[in-house]
């Protein structure tokens, strides 16, 4: 099969060394891509194993599917022109699905009518602890996730900063919570609250669903905290605690690799070599979040 890849940021330093893992894959780059393979020593081992083609275009005509690893509305433009190529049968989509949930349904009712099979990358599923916690967990009391995300250690003005298009603490980050706790039967919001410093963005969101004959779950997210943890208590006494959601007994072993590679494997094995499609969660995690964004509060502190 052969797969291409629509992004040249996470796309290439995320998905391409997942990919070149997968067996009977082919991957394939639109030239323009080359200029990033001379600036990072993550991808250039990867240069001559990709076959390359003459832009996004010709991309689509040749492969069988598709990463699409884009800000969410070029996501939305490009998606619906894969459900256009009848060769495309595997269609892998970035989070948030697109700028708000009302047209991510939009999005995701023309995915599910096209008969192509794909998966969204709400990627703590697809963690060891997000395993165990699926098969196991009967409550789950709270989720806290502190860090700084580089556009704010940078100081980099960029769409992931900004609510409205799909950025920030809640529709960027958050929503792989709201991802996770939709599979476990959440199913509304308490109450939500995004807090930040300038206006438009989403430092922080913090939150409490729930859903029937569940408890509670409280939620906190801060993208521009100097601490860095990820703590989830369940089960009344269980705690998981880590630096980060994709740490992984499964380290890549070069330091230059990204952390996430292995839960990336995991998604990718699910979507092209798992006959089951399981799109009812995908409707849930919209509910859900369509839910909370009618809820949340914006404060600017």
């Amino acid at each position: 099969m052969r797969v291409g890849i629509l992004g040249g940021g996470f796309g290439l330093y995320g998905y391409l060394p997942a990919l070149v893992q997968m067996p009977g894959l082919t991957v394939i780059l639109p030239v323009r891509y080359q200029k990033y393979f001379e600036t990072r020593s993550d991808i250039g081992c990867f240069y001559d194993i990709v076959e390359w083609v003459s832009d996004e275009e010709e991309l689509l005509k040749t492969c069988d599917g598709v990463v699409v690893a884009l800000p969410p509305e070029q996501q939305y433009m490009w998606v619906k022109k894969c459900l256009n190529c009848t060769n495309i049968s595997h269609i892998l989509l970035e989070k948030p699905l697109a700028v708000n949930p009302v047209i991510a349904d939009n999005l995701l009712n023309s995915l599910k009518s096209s008969g192509k099979k794909f998966r969204i990358g709400y990627n703590f599923r697809y963690t060891e602890w997000g395993l165990n916690i699926l098969k196991g967990a009967e409550t789950i009391e709270s989720m806290s996730w502190d860090f700084c995300a580089n556009h704010y250690y940078q100081n980099i003005q960029t769409w992931k900063r900004q609510h409205k298009y799909g950025g920030g603490a809640l529709n960027f980050y958050g929503i792989h919570i709201v991802a996770f706790l939709a599979e476990l039967g959440y199913k509304y919001a308490l109450y939500s609250e995004i807090t930040t410093k300038y206006e438009g963005e989403a430092d922080s969101w913090s939150a409490e669903l729930g859903g029937i004959n569940l408890s509670s779950c409280k939620i906190k997210v801060d993208s521009n905290n100097t601490n860095t943890n990820f703590i989830i208590h369940y089960n009344k006494e269980e705690v998981l605690s880590l630096l980060q959601p994709f740490q992984t007994i499964e380290q890549p072993k070069s330091a230059v690799i990204d952390i996430r590679i292995p839960v990336l494997k995991r998604l990718l094995l699910d979507l092209f070599y798992n006959d089951q499609f399981c799109y009812n969660l995908y409707d849930e995690v919209n509910l859900l979040w369509e839910n909370i964004a009618q809820k949340t509060i914006h404060n600017i502190y």
